[in-house]
Formats: C-alpha cells, structure tokens, sequence
C-alpha cells in the first residue's frame, strides 16, 4: 500500500515545487518524493498496529492464549513471538518501500542509512501501541474500531500527508511532539539536507524514548492478557 501510494502522489505532486524555471514552479517543495517517501513509509508502518492487536485479540477469542497458560513458556516468549515476526515485517516494508522509491529517482546520499534507524524506531513504537490496544479489545472487530480511530488522527495530525509547515498552528504542535512527527523530520531532514547523525540526536533521543516506553507499556499490558 505505501509504495502504491508514493507511485501515485509522486505522479499527482510532481512539478508542483521546488527551484524556479523549467523544472519547477518556484514554490516550496512540500511534496517531494524525499517528503512523500518518508511520509508514506510511516504511514505503512502505522498499520503495524492493526496487525499485532489483531493477531493478540484473535488469539484470546479463540482461546488460544488460555491454553497456552498451561505451558511452560514464560511471558517474555510470548512477547518475542508476537513482536519479531511482526518486526521483520516492519523491516521488509521498509527495505521495499525505498526500493520502490529508488526505482522513481530518490537519490541515494552519504546519510540516507540513517533514515532506516529512524524508521526502525517508529515501528517499534507502534508495534508496543499494538500491543497496548489489545488489552483493551477483545476480538478482531474492535481492533479494527479503535486502531482505526487513532491511526488517521495520527497519520495526519504528524504530516504523513502534508508538511506541518502548512497546517494549523494547533495541528502542527501535536504532530511534532508525538513520535511519527518527530520521525518525520528526522527522515525528512536526512533526505532532503542529508542531515548527520548529530543533527538529528534530538529526534532519535525523542524516538528512543517513545520506542521504549510504548513497547514497555505494551509488554505489561500484554501481560495482563496472558
């Protein structure tokens, strides 16, 4: 889905900014594909959270998770074998998402491996946000209700489909304090200006912080499930 979409707007947004003259209208390039393919990668990622809650909510209405209670398997085993699988999932739509977009014409720079740590980071968060949600759901019907009622606020209010340089002084606070926003502009800005990894410290601290709080919260919820 999000490299379908970085074909799409790549196509509908292409030409309508950047450097002045035959290329370009002389506007601000909001919409480049450097902005596109980062806002759309997160984007995919976001649905992460669909997925573990999904599989966890399933699991408990079919009683899957009751029986395996009468196993010797520790909690941190039903952590591990929840959350890798659906982190190699993460990594894969990364790794092909860029390929997509390599394919359109993103230049490779001295930095861009960068933009993959950061990424790794939103998709640990969401994946913890996951696993928070299905402690408060039941089966996949609610799931879908509640991941869906926070993704898209989420999605948007954080800039995966426009720049917070262009929304509502409200929206644009909320998105960049919240963790997509802040891997947003740190993505952004290694694409784009092909920041260092000095100059993105503060949003990879930020992004730490989130991953690791959020994946924690979703450990001692999902506790509460098994």
């Amino acid at each position: 889905m999000p490299a379908v979409l970085i074909v799409f707007m790549n196509q509908v947004f292409s030409g309508l900014g950047g450097a002045s003259g035959p290329e370009g209208n002389g506007g601000p390039d909001f919409m480049s594909l450097e902005r596109v393919t980062v806002g759309m990668t997160i984007f995919g990622l976001l649905w992460l959270m669909t997925l573990v809650a999904g599989k966890i909510a399933g699991d408990k209405g079919t009683g899957f998770l009751r029986r395996l209670r009468t196993t010797p398997t520790r909690a941190l085993g039903f952590v591990l074998a929840y959350s890798i699988p659906t982190v190699l999932v993460s990594i894969f739509q990364i790794l092909f998402v860029f390929g997509v977009a390599l394919l359109l014409g993103l230049t490779w720079q001295e930095n861009t491996y960068l933009v993959f740590l950061v990424l790794f980071l939103c998709g640990l968060s969401t994946i913890g946000l996951g696993m928070i949600l299905s402690s408060f759901t039941s089966n996949r019907e609610q799931v879908e209700g509640v991941t869906i009622l926070i993704l898209l606020p989420l999605a948007f209010l954080s800039g995966t489909f426009m720049p917070l340089e262009i929304m509502p002084p409200w929206a644009s606070v909320i998105g960049s304090n919240v963790y997509t926003g802040q891997a947003i502009k740190a993505g952004t800005s290694i694409l784009v200006d092909n920041a260092s990894l000095e100059t993105i410290i503060p949003e990879l601290r930020n992004l730490g912080i989130w991953a690791a709080c959020l994946f924690f919260l979703g450990v001692l919820c999902f506790g509460r499930n098994i």
